[in-house]
């Protein structure tokens, strides 16, 4: 079933991870990772599962599913958020349970496969965009200037005015002879997809 079309339900979301006092005693009484191995060592059978106890922490996990905003179910996202101190512990049996992990040069390539938004730190007219791309400038122009003046891209010669980020007002301004002040990103898939035909067409006709 389409993902888009499934019902999106009202109803408040109860969570013991909600209550200070539960995320608070499930840290504290978690067990370090060297006790659990020890007690793993004393299995009579290696790789089996270690018994449950009645002090044993358990664990409040919330998981929140975000659904797909491209073509079909490809690209749902699934949030789990678990208290502090958890999230290695959790992270791990994901990945020991043949969950896929990435960075975000994945991330990004996986909201282009699958046709959905990218992160609020990739659209150019979010305010996270403008916090990233200060980061990445920095680090960009340090690895840079980090190589010797021989091993450097000659920028100048290339005429590469801007290397390390885009500047879009100034793009927008070159591209608008009346001059725009701000700019936004187009969202709505149903202009996006006219667009594309719109713009499939032309390309056909001209060839």
């Amino acid at each position: 079933e389409n993902m888009e079309e499934l019902p999106v339900q009202t109803w408040s979301i109860k969570s013991p991870i909600f209550e200070a006092c539960y995320r608070d005693a499930v840290t504290v009484t978690k067990l370090p990772d060297a006790e659990i191995n020890k007690q793993r060592s004393k299995l009579l059978v290696p790789g089996s599962k270690l018994p449950e106890t009645p002090n044993e922490a358990k664990l409040p996990l919330l998981m929140m599913i975000a659904p797909s905003t491209g073509n079909g179910a490809t690209g749902v996202q699934y949030d789990v958020i678990v208290p502090c101190g958890w999230g290695m512990s959790v992270w791990m049996s994901l990945v020991y349970n043949c969950c896929a992990t990435g960075g975000q040069e994945q991330e990004f390539s996986l909201h282009l496969e699958a046709n959905t938004r990218l992160p609020p730190n990739l659209q150019p007219d979010m305010d996270a965009y403008q916090d990233y791309a200060k980061q990445q400038i920095q680090e960009r122009e340090d690895e840079f200037f980090r190589r010797p003046p021989n091993c450097r891209i000659n920028l100048i010669k290339l005429g590469t005015q801007f290397p390390f980020w885009p500047p879009w007002k100034k793009l927008i301004k070159a591209w608008s002879p009346m001059g725009v002040q701000d700019y936004f990103i187009l969202r709505d898939m149903k202009i996006l997809t006219s667009l594309a035909q719109l713009i499939g067409n032309t390309c056909k006709q001209n060839r």
